[in-house]
């Protein structure tokens, strides 16, 4: 990647000498202990749960998506909305949790690189083909509706609000420091990898390497 374009992605990480940050990181680690410590397996596994039904309804909400957390769970169960739009919402919340659940077996089962692009494109791959085709476009900023094609790599500039997103031509270079500084394969450190969670979520949003689905 070419050096003007490397300055445009960086920091990759918050300032490792912040002794605030340092010191937030053992807390949270330590509090995890406690707690992974005093709940009983059964307990821990439906939390898990709640947690994955929990992401979808936040990760929808942020697209400005208002999916009732009771509706989710219906939806979980196949008792769809006879209201179009509200049941598209509910489709699209079960996207997520079963794409949640496809990665986190796919994760037991093989030893993957979760930040290399191949991984990236399978999850949206993954998730778009679970949505009808009316939520498989989004409208541009020039009011032109553009398909999301499932896994792949945008082929277009975009902006989104006023973000404007790194030209497609390089994305790719951008995709290969993002993998060389965020693959757990390179990380040894576990407070390093608790930063690495946070800061990678918020390098690719702004890298936006598909056209809608980064989140």
């Amino acid at each position: 990647m070419p050096t003007k374009d490397i300055f445009a992605v960086t920091p990759f990480y918050p300032d490792e000498t912040d002794n605030e940050i340092n010191n937030s990181i053992l807390l949270l680690k330590g509090e995890v202990g406690k707690l992974s410590a005093a709940t009983h397996p059964l307990t821990a596994k439906s939390l898990a749960e709640l947690v994955v039904t929990m992401n979808s309804y936040y990760s929808n909400l942020i697209e400005g998506h208002f999916t009732h957390p009771l509706d989710v769970e219906k939806a979980t169960k196949k008792d769809y909305s006879t209201d179009k739009e509200k049941k598209l919402l509910q489709l699209e919340s079960v996207a997520h949790i079963e794409v949640n659940k496809a990665m986190r077996q796919r994760l037991k089962e093989e030893n993957i690189n979760v930040s290399s692009s191949d991984f990236l494109c399978w999850l949206h791959h993954s998730f778009y083909e679970h949505l009808p085709k009316k939520m498989r476009s989004i409208k541009s900023n020039i009011n032109e509706v553009w398909e999301v094609i499932p896994g792949e790599i945008r082929v277009r500039d975009v902006e989104v609000g006023r973000h404007i997103a790194p030209s497609h031509e390089s994305l790719q270079s951008f995709l290969t420091a993002f993998d060389e500084n965020y693959s757990p394969r390179h990380i040894k450190s576990n407070a390093k990898r608790i930063l690495a969670a946070a800061a990678s979520h918020h390098r690719l949003a702004w890298i936006h390497p598909f056209l809608d689905g980064n989140g």
